[in-house]
């Protein structure tokens, strides 16, 4: 019932705008019309009781007034505009027959003219006005020479018809002037409303207008079976991607109250890397937000160039690593060799013993260098591939005593203390025993090498929360700032390592990354600069 009366109520709305126009025009005139002549009627029957068939014929033109809404809203709106302007042309006429002729005319003849002239245009608005100036001298003339319309004396109805004829005519000029000037007014804002209209019907974006509420007002693409009517007014959570509603939720006040564009972007859980951009714009009238305009664009195809764009550089950058790690390992292999050969052309020609003895050591530490070089690559290789750890109770305590023993002799050889700390009820890790050594090998070997003559390398195990902390400091002489994200980069060398070690393959801190990740685990350093390093290793606890 509520829908009905508000269909009834509310002008009918055509494709074209100018029938529109016309059509609004019919319903406010007809509803005007009706109010006017109910009022009328009620007078009449109240005051005048007389005078009821008047007000029944008044009744009957308000129910055929309301014939023309029908006619209409069912599309003839041209031949209800004829109705209805020659409908007050002889509503008006008959008025002045009725009621004196001429003397009571007014400017009730202007209303036919100017209904006439709105919506019939040019020809229609001069007919109207050629018929009412004929109709008026006619009545004039009647007036004169009969006695049917009485005049007063002092009345001079030829002049007051001449002026009121020159009226309607300069009435019926503007009229037409204007409505001319405001058809092609129209038809230029239609002609650009259609323009746009096709522009934003045919971009692939989502385009919405929204109220404070989030409700819609506009939508350029309409779901499929669905109608403007079915979209107005539904909330954009209905529309939008479930995955921007929290967006949603905090933007649309946000852009309300502070005016400003909010951006977003989100992928679609749909398993296909769908994304989605939305952006909401403030629609501003004055110094207030009245709407906002949300555009949500496909953007699926920008992210999956973006991440190719990184897959690319991160492939140019495992490439260039990779073509430095080869140079350097080349280099380094070639530097052993080629002491190695000069090594042993002098051992063919050294007569002392001595001399030859300090040679064959000189040849020794080469190999073993390429021995380090070679394991490292196997190991780093191994890791990559190994199928399962082969896990034990670790007692970290006794671990790091074993590891230290490894290295007291060098420590001794390069005048460093050398110390292992660690309480005995720090408790067990679950691990793989050898690959655990060979990373904290590789920290305490770096702490070696890189510790000057009465510096200190310092082993360290304690529990931490549900976790086991192993760590190796030294006050050695610490790591650039810039440096700390990359060393445990495979084949990163930093120019620290590269002036106070020889021969190193920038494996060692990767291997030791990757022992501890495949043990679930974290690898981290802190280091200053002249003061030394503190590589830690962290490992959950063993289950009870």
């Amino acid at each position: 019932m509520k829908k009905t009366l508000k269909q009834i109520i509310r002008p009918p709305t055509f494709a074209d705008e100018e029938k529109t126009r016309a059509a609004t025009l019919i319903h406010i005139v007809s509803w005007v019309y009706v109010l006017l002549g109910l009022v009328l009627i009620v007078l009449l029957l109240v005051l005048n009781p007389e005078r009821s068939i008047r007000a029944l014929l008044i009744g009957g033109s308000c129910v055929l007034v309301l014939g023309l809404q029908v006619v209409s809203r069912r599309g003839n709106v041209r031949l209800a505009s004829w109705l209805l302007a020659y409908g007050l042309w002889g509503l008006t006429m008959f008025s002045l027959v009725t009621g004196g002729g001429s003397r009571t005319s007014g400017f009730s003849i202007f209303l036919p003219v100017l209904l006439g002239a709105f919506l019939l245009g040019r020809n229609g608005g001069m007919a109207i006005t050629v018929l009412t100036i004929v109709m008026g001298f006619t009545l004039t003339y009647v007036g004169e020479n009969t006695d049917w319309l009485v005049e007063p004396e002092e009345y001079s109805p030829y002049s007051f018809w001449v002026s009121q004829s020159l009226v309607l005519v300069v009435a019926a000029l503007l009229i037409t002037l204007a409505n001319s000037q405001m058809k092609r007014a129209v038809a230029r804002a239609l002609q650009a409303e259609g323009s746009w209209r096709s522009l934003v019907e045919n971009t692939p974006d989502l385009i919405m207008e929204l109220d404070r509420s989030g409700c819609l007002r506009l939508i350029n693409h309409l779901p499929p079976g669905m109608t403007p009517d079915d979209v107005v007014g539904q909330s954009v959570y209905e529309l939008a991607p479930p995955v921007c509603h929290d967006w949603l939720r905090t933007a649309i006040p946000t852009a309300f109250d502070a005016g400003q564009v909010q951006d977003h972007e989100c992928e679609l859980a749909d398993g296909e890397g769908q994304w989605r951009q939305g952006r909401l714009h403030p629609i501003v009238e004055g110094d207030k937000v009245i709407a906002l305009q949300l555009i949500i664009r496909d953007i699926t195809l920008q992210k999956q160039a973006e991440r190719q764009r990184f897959e690319l550089a991160l492939q140019r950058e495992k490439l260039e690593v990779q073509q430095t790690f080869i140079s350097n390992v080349t280099h380094d292999l070639k530097n052993p060799l080629a002491t190695i050969r000069l090594n042993l052309h002098l051992l063919e020609r050294l007569p002392d013993e001595d001399a030859q003895l300090d040679q064959i050591q000189r040849t020794r530490a080469q190999v073993q260098r390429l021995e380090n070089l070679i394991q490292n690559l196997l190991t780093i290789s191994r890791l990559d591939y190994l199928p399962q750890l082969e896990l034990s109770p670790i007692a970290p305590a006794q671990f790091l005593a074993g590891i230290a023993d490894q290295f007291q002799a060098s420590a001794a050889d390069k005048g460093l203390m050398l110390a292992v700390e660690s309480a005995p009820d720090v408790p067990s890790v679950i691990g793989d025993k050898d690959e655990l050594e060979r990373a904290i090998t590789n920290l305490v070997e770096n702490a070696v090498n890189y510790a000057s003559e009465g510096q200190s390398v310092t082993l360290r195990a304690y529990q931490q929360a549900a976790n086991v902390v192993f760590e190796v400091s030294d006050t050695g002489p610490g790591i650039e700032e810039p440096e700390l994200d990359q060393i445990f980069d495979r084949f990163y060398r930093g120019e620290g390592a590269r002036v106070a070690v020889k021969g190193g393959s920038g494996l060692g801190l990767a291997i030791v990354k990757k022992v501890a990740e495949m043990h679930g685990g974290q690898v981290w350093v802190d280091s200053v600069v002249g003061q030394g390093s503190s590589f830690r290793i962290q490992l959950p606890l063993a289950s009870e």
